[in-house]
């Protein structure tokens, strides 16, 4: 997904990049970066990433 938007596979809702660059909520996974809408998410991401990122 291009542009301004990125999928949360945490919380499963649209997120801004450029807020999530801004705050530290983009996390790299196997190669693919994954931007995640607030701190929880990040928290929770962290944690175990395999269970936001299975199949992609």
């Amino acid at each position: 997904m291009s542009g301004s938007k990125a999928f949360c596979v945490v919380m499963q809702v649209m997120t801004d990049k450029k807020t999530a660059r801004s705050k530290r909520r983009v996390r790299e996974y196997n190669g693919k970066t994954y931007f995640l809408c607030c701190d929880p998410c990040v928290v929770a991401f962290d944690k175990n990433p395999v269970q936001y990122t299975y199949g992609q």
